[in-house]
């Protein structure tokens, strides 16, 4: 009876989630996903893997596959960037599948400052699996015992294609070793409003996210590598009545990364900590973190912690002065 009770409230809770788009703890490591204007870094070509399992208590996990792929060419004066993800909510109740290609564009505005104007296009397919669902027809109402009978209800599928723009503005230090460079990033999602799955006739709002980060030098040495950078990161989205803000900093130590976040919306309905440990094998980095769940002021928590792994693999740099 609790159980299914539960699968209930988890199918309502998703119905009013799924026009909000998928995040990630990692950052450092998600920004193409962020925004399309990071695609084709002239610095790194990279592969990135992520998982993120996120366990709402008693509800079943959410889990959430990232692979994607990002390179520069000096032939397109841009990059290209390929992105697919799968996200399951409630054991599989409800699957999302995203397939996006991105392109930006590199423009030179000064010696040191260059914008990158960039373009995705997505496919998005979406299923609901109604097949494990336990309905309140199949109760015996004066027992609330299973009585054996299914009540019947269909299960659906939807595809939509949607585009996504945005444009990263960075600024490279060469001279001043007090910070290395930072970055600025605008992107508004969802441009084409597609209809959103389960909600019929209903459009998804689209979505504004501003990014920005700086590397400051605390000891400058021979390599990048080697050095100790600290590297402050900020993140606000906003998607019709509901916001979100992510900020905190990492610490490089040579080939070792901590990072200490938060995430919380702009009336403080939860705050999110977030703790993040990384580090580097020569080509291949791969980062853990944990999201010590939601400390909810206002309501009762129904949602417990999360996991998030990332191994990326860098495909450019070589040598002793690689990142």
């Amino acid at each position: 009876m609790k159980k299914s009770l539960q699968i209930l409230i988890f199918l309502l809770i998703a119905q009013q989630s799924l026009p909000q788009d998928i995040s990630f703890s990692h950052i450092n490591h998600s920004r193409l996903h962020l925004n399309p204007g990071f695609a084709g870094n002239p610095k790194v070509s990279d592969i990135v893997l992520s998982h993120r399992n996120f366990s709402p208590t008693d509800f079943g996990n959410y889990l959430t596959y990232r692979a994607a792929f990002n390179r520069y060419f000096d032939w397109a004066n841009g990059g290209v960037a390929l992105e697919i993800m799968r996200d399951d909510q409630g054991q599989g109740a409800i699957s999302r599948t995203y397939i996006g290609g991105m392109y930006s564009y590199r423009i030179q505005l000064r010696q040191n400052l260059t914008i990158r104007p960039g373009l995705e296009a997505r496919y998005a397919f979406y299923t609901l699996n109604t097949n494990d669902l336990v309905l309140p027809g199949m109760f015996e109402r004066s027992t609330w015992e299973l009585t054996g009978l299914r009540e019947q209800i269909s299960g659906k599928k939807d595809q939509y294609l949607e585009f996504n723009t945005g444009f990263v503005l960075t600024y490279r230090n060469d001279y001043l070793r007090t910070y290395r460079d930072w970055t600025l990033g605008v992107a508004m999602r969802h441009l084409n409003k597609p209809a959103s799955f389960l909600r019929d006739g209903e459009a998804i709002p689209r979505q504004m996210i501003v990014y920005f980060d700086m590397e400051i030098f605390l000891k400058q040495l021979e390599t990048y590598r080697s050095s100790t950078v600290l590297i402050p990161a900020f993140y606000y989205s906003l998607q019709k009545k509901t916001d979100r803000f992510h900020y905190g900093a990492y610490l490089k130590y040579k080939s070792i990364r901590f990072g200490a976040f938060l995430r919380h919306d702009s009336g403080l309905n939860y705050l999110i900590p977030t703790f993040q440990f990384g580090a580097a094998f020569g080509e291949f980095n791969i980062d853990y973190s944990y999201d010590a769940g939601f400390l909810n002021y206002k309501t009762s928590p129904v949602f417990s912690g999360a996991h998030e792994v990332t191994l990326s693999m860098n495909l450019s740099i070589k040598g002793r002065n690689r990142q």
